[in-house]
């Protein structure tokens, strides 16, 4: 006999899905799990609640409970790793199992051959269910509501993404300066002397020479007629020391790297760069 009870609200770890309980009325019970993953990440089957299996075949839920915790205590499994929980009419909690495929089978294994059948199908469906993807349902526009709201949605994602193609265009905009003087450091792994690295990034000879002392690239007391860097501008890889030969034999010569070139087109103060009219440089 089925148990003449209804329940207003189905609390439990797992998907609930509405059946007809007798004649005491559509209640939502907890059916069945499609896949939860829990900290392990592991997949669980599709389970049945004990409610739906009293449901299906005619007998009280309580029967049915005590049924699978024979069940288990048999299989020497633990209760609490199928217990789930709904509330009954009174809004009180009560507990319920919620088995999988196997176990369900196991459970009916007892029963007539109509009842089985019964689950046995059930199963089916509800695992059928479970893998299909959900449907993509178009909104009612003879709706007047629902079409208002459909456009509204559909505006706020339009404008949404035009606000983040604009933010990206400004963003690559205001980066390419930055890009340009990357991928010349990229393209060239060559090092430049004194004057045609002035040349190249169009700065003072002079004014750069007191610029780089004063941050600390030159000597202090090599930095006007033959500048040489000093020991933290070569570890930190902005210049070299070159040995060159000339009419007299060999000397000391600085070398700029592209980073320095890239350091420089970046930071150098204004002052330090030439004047747009093409005005020359003072020799060194």
């Amino acid at each position: 006999m089925t148990q003449n009870i209804s329940y207003n609200q189905a609390v439990t770890k797992h998907t609930t899905s509405s059946i007809l309980a007798g004649n005491g009325g559509p209640i939502e019970v907890p059916a069945f799990s499609t896949t939860i993953n829990g900290d392990d990440d592991t997949e669980h089957p599709v389970t049945m609640s004990s409610l739906e299996i009293a449901e299906l075949t005619g007998k009280r839920h309580d029967n049915v409970a005590r049924d699978i915790r024979t069940m288990l205590e048999s299989l020497d499994l633990p209760h609490l790793s199928f217990e789930g929980g709904y509330k009954d009419l009174n809004n009180q909690e009560r507990m319920c199992f919620n088995l999988p495929r196997d176990l369900t089978e196991t459970l009916i294994t007892g029963y007539s051959i109509p009842l089985r059948h019964k689950v046995v199908v059930r199963l089916r469906e509800l695992e059928t269910k479970a893998a299909k993807p959900p449907a993509f349902i178009l909104p009612d526009f003879t709706n007047p509501v629902v079409a208002a709201r459909a456009w509204a949605t559909e505006f706020e994602g339009r404008t949404l993404a035009l606000e983040i193609v604009k933010e990206r265009d400004e963003k690559i905009a205001k980066d390419a300066p930055k890009v340009k003087v990357f991928n010349k450091f990229i393209a060239s792994g060559g090092l430049y002397g004194f004057q045609e690295f002035c040349t190249q990034l169009s700065v003072n000879q002079r004014t750069i020479k007191l610029w780089l002392r004063d941050i600390k690239w030159l000597r202090v007391n090599r930095w006007e007629r033959n500048p040489l860097p000093t020991a933290k501008a070569v570890d930190d890889g902005y210049c070299k020391v070159i040995s060159e030969q000339n009419e007299y034999g060999f000397s000391q010569v600085i070398k700029f790297t592209e980073k320095a070139k890239a350091y420089v087109e970046l930071k150098a103060p204004d002052h330090v760069r030439k004047k747009v009219d093409g005005s020359h440089s003072q020799a060194a």
